[in-house]
């Protein structure tokens, strides 16, 4: 009796252990709120820093890393990918009118454009400007998008914009704003998988 005790202890304490390392999405909160109401205040967020897991998936296989993104606006911001135990990939930092990627080995690669030097110096074409408004659960409003909502919370769902397909699978509240927690983004040359563990927002 004393060892099944014990035993149950022990399984309890390891689930809470890894309850405490992997925190569960808070549930939406805005969710009589409409999609123009909705919107409004997504807008209004413009400086956050998020942090999370991505997986990049292309022709030449796929690249799991962490990722930490500050930015202060549209046009400054800075992008920290790594990969295991913190090592590889680099920092993407960006100002109006020049980028920045630091690379390992103390490498330093300049363009005007970051979209392009991120492509230029790793291959992957990632659409970082339009992640600016799609982060948020919103479109660009550069271009023509398509767009789709559940009918429960107003959620933006999936998005179609400039070749990419964006698909919105979870939501949490992250004060008194429901912002996305899990994202698909595709086309057909590459597969972007990023899931949103903390948001804090400025």
């Amino acid at each position: 009796m004393l060892k099944n005790s014990f035993i149950n202890l022990i399984v309890i304490l390891l689930l809470t252990a890894c309850t405490a390392q992997t925190p569960m999405p808070t549930p939406p909160v805005q969710n009589q709120q409409s999609w123009e109401m909705r919107q409004q205040s997504l807008s209004q967020l413009t400086r956050w820093q998020a942090e999370g897991a991505l997986s990049i998936q292309t022709a030449k296989g796929t690249d799991s890393m962490q990722f930490n993104w500050q930015l202060q606006n549209q046009e400054t911001y800075n992008l920290r990918l790594m990969g295991p135990v913190g090592a590889g990939y680099g920092i993407l930092k960006t100002q109006p009118g020049q980028s920045a990627y630091f690379a390992p080995q103390n490498k330093v690669y300049r363009g005007s454009n970051p979209e392009a030097l991120l492509a230029q110096v790793t291959g992957w074409r990632l659409p970082v400007e339009n992640l600016y408004y799609w982060m948020r659960g919103l479109a660009s409003p550069a271009s023509k998008a398509t767009l789709q909502f559940d009918n429960t919370h107003s959620h933006l769902v999936s998005l179609e914009q400039d070749g990419f397909q964006v698909t919105f699978q979870n939501y949490s509240g992250v004060n008194a704003l429901d912002l996305p927690s899990k994202l698909l983004i595709e086309n057909n040359v590459i597969r972007v998988k990023i899931v949103i563990t903390q948001w804090q927002l400025k």
